[in-house]
């Protein structure tokens, strides 16, 4: 006979599964139908469960939607490459470059026929369904995942000015929101005009350019 810890294990992954495959869904279907025109309903089915389903979890699409942008908003910050403790500058400065090719890499999906294309088209739909949105719990959560980042990068830039790196005359905060806003409007312009995904890389070399000029010559 199972133990009851073993059983909760098995519920707890069961569920954990069922909410995987309900995001999935979710970003499948704002990518094919938009986010006002997509149904709890319509999510539990393209989720292979009964209609419910979605419900049960989640309570109302707002909430499920909450969830996925607080996920998304993680992972598409590539938070994790970037300090959160103090570090050497030069260390610093390596992680911001490395977050800024990972942030074209991910921008590129957008348009791919993968899973992880649509799942980029479904994000962008809801995004873009947060930042409109008369709900204003979601406009303040998406706004919360831009200062987030946002805070991050100031956050490396200082250490990189408190080392040099970095000219001691750089406006940490307003590099830092440039930064985050290019890397947003190229995203949205992308998802608009996919025509436009080589120029749009050039204009990305720009806002590498553009860190990179803050860069003190002769430092590594």
């Amino acid at each position: 006979m199972k133990s009851t810890t073993t059983l909760s294990r098995t519920q707890e992954a069961r569920t954990e599964e069922a909410r995987k495959r309900l995001f999935s869904a979710a970003l499948q279907l704002f990518a094919a139908k938009g986010y006002e025109q997509t149904t709890l309903a319509d999510i539990s089915v393209q989720a292979g469960y009964s209609r419910a389903l979605a419900q049960y979890h989640f309570g109302s699409k707002q909430a499920l939607a909450q969830h996925i942008l607080e996920i998304l908003g993680e992972r598409d910050m590539q938070l994790a490459l970037l300090p959160c403790e103090e570090i050497s500058g030069e260390l610093a400065w390596q992680k911001l470059l490395a977050h800024m090719d990972a942030s074209w890499k991910n921008l590129s999906y957008i348009h791919s026929d993968c899973d992880r294309g649509v799942s980029a088209r479904g994000e962008m739909l809801l995004r873009a369904a947060a930042t409109y949105s008369p709900d204003s719990s979601l406009r303040n959560l998406f706004s919360k995942i831009g200062r987030q980042l946002t805070q991050r990068v100031s956050f490396t830039l200082e250490q990189c000015r408190r080392d040099g790196i970095i000219g001691a005359d750089v406006d940490t905060d307003a590099a830092a929101a440039f930064y985050v806003m290019s890397i947003w409007g190229l995203l949205s312009a992308l998802y608009v005009d996919p025509k436009a995904a080589k120029v749009l890389d050039s204009s990305f070399d720009m806002l590498r350019q553009f860190i990179k000029s803050l860069h003190v010559e002769g430092q590594t």
